[in-house]
């Protein structure tokens, strides 16, 4: 009987934990890092309160303390991994720092008669992460804008075929944006997070913290933009004639969520649509988090962080919902008018494909570590990365008709229906990798930039817009080919 206790207590921290990590996984990436330490170190002054308190012999609230720790220690262990990723030397630095303390203390404390254990352990992994944190600030964002940039002056991105459409320079208190007119602007970030090409007109830039939704004339080079107040990621759609940009408030909280509608042709306001006070059939706000939309005529599908999916009619009407199984689909909704089809991969482990007409789930699968989805019309599929690789996937069913291994670190994907290529942005290594689709073979890769979040490729330019911390570039598949 008490092997039976000791197994479901230990399985009920195990999950109490995890639930609260995948919790402050959702919060740092709403949030920032600053506001999630805070949550972690709330929690842990609520576990040494309970530790020390009558209410450390009541079921249940006694395994507060365990949980904390180990929601630290699974949180700490994250990033120790992610630093190995982005930076072997500073991940080895780090953990190694934290060993060799809990080594120094458990002698220390041997001596003197006592034990400590994993909550120690737990709690020094934690204050080192700390420490790097404040010390190394880029490191704590994950961000590697001040890697050197020589190497990738190296990598040959000027040259024939490459066009910087925007440049980031690091200084002494951010960076300076240098735009193709001349135009500089100095910054705390840089950071483009999505692209759009308006046929052979224009590029539409968004930016992770900069709030902003920038326009680079195609032909004349001129800069206009949209500065959008509260939350970040300025993800944004167009209406089909391209006239109208519609973007919104991805993590304001009623009253405030709305949608902008902007025009293109000057990037000006036209109007504000409403939408936080809007009541489900359960009574709950509908809108918890503008993330992407697309216009098909008049009828707007716009989706959210939670995994909800709404359509607004005439007089921007909430029409129809679908809710997903998942709370946090993460990242890309992918749309298809001739498909018929929504596709949503839930980070980490889920994809679903929904009709568009009606709002109905049609199929959904395990997908580790997806993030994004192309759908490719004529061929009846549709591509999304999973942990290592490319996955070509059945548009009806979702199931898996052949793989391309990339190795890890796919940020996002795009289609070149010309050459049936498949353009691989790499996040980490600020790799463009190039393939093709039919054979899988790699047709071949060039080093862009560090914190490499989109590719977009555009048929009316035939060219591939990516965007990293040094920059946005326009570059000619045909560098590939040669």
């Amino acid at each position: 009987m008490r092997i039976v206790k000791s197994i479901i207590r230990y399985l009920f921290i195990l999950t109490a934990s995890t639930a609260v990590f995948l919790f402050v996984l959702k919060e740092m990436a709403a949030a920032g890092w600053e506001e999630t330490v805070l949550d972690l170190i709330f929690l842990l002054v609520l576990a040494f309160v309970v530790h020390q308190s009558k209410l450390s012999k009541i079921l249940i609230i006694k395994e507060i303390p365990a949980i904390a720790y180990f929601s630290c220690a699974f949180f700490s262990y994250s990033i120790m991994a992610f630093l190995f990723i982005g930076s072997p030397l500073w991940g080895a630095v780090f953990l190694a720092a934290s060993i060799s303390v809990f080594i120094f203390l458990k002698a220390v404390m041997r001596r003197k008669g006592k034990r400590i254990g994993f909550n120690v352990f737990s709690l020094i992994n934690f204050a080192v992460f700390l420490i790097a944190l404040f010390s190394f600030p880029n490191l704590g964002h994950l961000s590697y804008d001040d890697m050197d940039r020589e190497k990738w002056d190296r990598a040959g991105l000027e040259r024939p075929g490459v066009n910087w459409l925007a440049k980031s320079l690091p200084m002494e208190d951010g960076f300076q944006a240098i735009y193709p007119m001349g135009e500089t602007e100095l910054v705390k970030r840089f950071d483009p997070y999505m692209i759009h090409v308006i046929e052979n007109d224009a590029v539409l830039i968004s930016y992770e913290r900069r709030k902003r939704i920038d326009k680079i004339n195609l032909k004349t080079h001129s800069l206009q933009y949209f500065f959008r107040e509260g939350g970040r990621r300025p993800f944004f759609f167009l209406s089909p004639d391209n006239k109208k940009l519609y973007t919104g408030s991805f993590y304001d909280s009623p009253p405030n969520r709305k949608m902008f509608e902007v025009r293109v042709e000057d990037m000006s306001m036209q109007r504000e649509i409403p939408f936080g006070n809007a009541l489900n059939g359960e009574k709950s706000p509908v809108f918890n988090g503008f993330r992407i939309g697309s216009a098909i005529g008049e009828q707007k599908y716009v989706c959210t962080f939670q995994g909800d999916i709404f359509t607004l009619g005439e007089g921007n009407k909430v029409e129809n919902s679908f809710t997903s199984a998942s709370w946090g689909i993460y990242n890309h909704f992918s749309f298809s008018q001739e498909l018929n089809r929504i596709y949503a991969p839930s980070f980490p482990w889920r994809l679903y494909s929904i009709s568009m007409r009606p709002l109905e789930l049609k199929a959904e699968r395990f997908l580790l570590l997806g993030m994004w989805t192309v759908p490719i019309v004529k061929q009846n599929e549709v591509a999304t990365n999973g942990a290592f690789s490319v996955l070509i996937l059945d548009s009806e069913t979702l199931e898996t008709k052949r793989k391309i291994y990339t190795g890890f670190g796919i940020r996002c994907l795009d289609y070149d229906p010309m050459r049936n290529w498949i353009y691989v942005a790499k996040y980490f290594s600020g790799e463009l990798e190039v393939y093709d689709l039919g054979s899988g073979e790699k047709i071949g890769e060039l080093e862009v930039g560090p914190l490499l979040r989109c590719v977009c490729y555009s048929p009316a330019t035939d060219r591939i817009y990516t965007g990293s911390s040094t920059g946005v570039l326009e570059i000619s598949p045909e560098i590939f080919s040669k």
